[in-house]
């Protein structure tokens, strides 16, 4: 597959980078995602971290916020493990069993839904 310069008909040097690799400059922002209250399989807890560690990547974000009930943390835990290049501002974080709010929850986060994050991962697995 040939990459055209939209300057004119010379080809570029290099293949563009995946749109899974690829990012743009941090925002001093941070990704949050609530897990719902239903149980995950381990493969698919897996394939929500690595979905989140890619949209971290793609839109420069450099914190990541997962928050989960105290029963899904420790599967969450073995999950992360499995997964190559977590980001530095990676956290777990427990919804607050009594009022379901998330506690600290950072100013100007984006909150991404795990089906779309599942995706993500999916769509980067496939190409």
């Amino acid at each position: 597959m040939m990459t055209m310069n939209l300057q004119g008909p010379e080809p570029l040097e290099s293949e563009p980078e995946s749109i899974c690799t690829s990012g743009v400059p941090a925002m001093d922002s941070a990704i949050v995602v609530t897990l719902p209250d239903a149980a995950m399989e381990h493969g698919e807890l897996v394939e929500l971290i690595s979905g989140a560690v890619s949209a971290s990547h793609l839109l420069g974000l450099p914190e990541l916020l997962l928050y989960a009930s105290a029963v899904q943390l420790p599967g969450l835990a073995v999950a992360a493990a499995e997964v190559s290049e977590i980001p530095e501002g990676f956290q777990l974080r427990q919804i607050d069993a009594e009022s379901g709010e998330l506690s600290d929850l950072p100013a100007n986060a984006t909150q991404l839904s795990v089906d779309s994050l599942l995706g993500l991962d999916r769509a980067c697995q496939a190409a």
